[in-house]
């Protein structure tokens, strides 16, 4: 089996490939990035090229494509739009044109369903999306361009991810952010205060290497043209992570919450229904959440000092 990771060098791409080698050795696993792949082979190539990525997917011939390219960051559609569904539309193509057989997994986000309804305890893959930011609005449209590509003929699945923590999540999500800073303030580089916008609200978190794990599983047991809740199910505010973090670093650190007046893109309540992945993929989430948090600050603190290394 052939895997092709898309965004290679990125977070939800470098964590995929680093667990396919991990947890499928007789898999061989490329990426494709915008610039080298960094611990796998592969290539630097513009996905927004068709021609170029025709070439390249025929070069590599993948059984499966995980397609994790795209940015995380910034408020402007137009500007998500050409960096994440012009991409999506080239990849699309070309595998309809040079690698028709091959399974495309389009990791989708939890920012797509928007905030939880009044009275309604989880998001189901059926509700209809109702997102709140411009990223939510361009995942949606990815999403819609993998099932139209599956009404098409091309073995399109999404995994719909949840908030991430655990070694290497993203600073664009708080656990990434204050494992960063608690890095910093262990090494003596910031002072022992962490200031964060508001807490409260309800999340569903996943250690990214259950993530990784439930995209697999997509691609392995998933059903063409299906949407799947990579998620825990269960309800946590984003206080509740931001303690077990400070917990786990050991260190006796201010928390200060900015009530008024803080920018929040995230929804007020996002926790998904996991059961069709239970039940469909015999995936669910296995990492405990306190143990979780404890490899995030592990795994800040190794890069920081990594990086500090002359």
């Amino acid at each position: 089996m052939r895997m092709l990771v898309t965004g290679c060098n990125g977070v939800l791409g470098r964590a995929l490939a680093s667990r396919l080698l991990e947890v499928r050795p007789d898999y061989e696993v490329f990426g494709i990035d915008l610039t080298q792949p960094v611990g796998i082979q592969g290539m630097a190539r513009d996905l927004a090229d068709l021609d170029v990525t025709r070439r390249a997917v025929v070069r590599i011939e993948p059984d499966v494509v995980f397609h994790c390219a795209g940015s995380v960051s910034g408020r402007d559609i137009t500007t998500l739009a050409q960096r994440i569904l012009v991409p999506t539309q080239a990849l699309v193509k070309a595998l309809e044109l040079e690698v028709p057989a091959a399974v495309f997994v389009l990791p989708g986000s939890v920012t797509e369903y928007g905030t939880l309804p009044t009275g309604h305890l989880a998001f189901s893959e059926d509700d209809d999306p109702a997102p709140a930011s411009p990223y939510g609005v361009v995942k949606v449209a990815q999403t819609g361009i993998a099932l139209k590509a599956a009404d098409a003929g091309l073995d399109a699945r999404v995994g719909r991810v949840f908030d991430l923590i655990g070694p290497g999540s993203p600073p664009s999500l708080i656990p990434g952010r204050v494992a960063s800073q608690l890095a910093l303030i262990a090494a003596g580089e910031a002072e022992p205060r962490i200031e964060l916008g508001v807490l409260s609200g309800v999340r569903d978190y996943v250690d990214i290497r259950d993530a990784c794990d439930g995209l697999i599983a997509v691609a392995e047991h998933g059903v063409f043209g299906r949407i799947y809740n990579i998620c825990s199910g269960v309800r946590r505010t984003p206080r509740e992570a931001v303690e077990a973090l400070v917990r786990c670093s050991g260190l006796e650190v201010e928390v200060a919450e900015e009530r008024r007046g803080a920018a929040n893109r995230d929804p007020d309540a996002s926790v998904g229904d996991p059961s069709r992945a239970a039940r469909e993929l015999k995936w669910h989430p296995v990492i405990d959440f306190e143990a979780s948090a404890c490899d995030a600050v592990s795994a800040a603190r190794a890069e920081l000092e990594e990086s500090e290394v002359p």
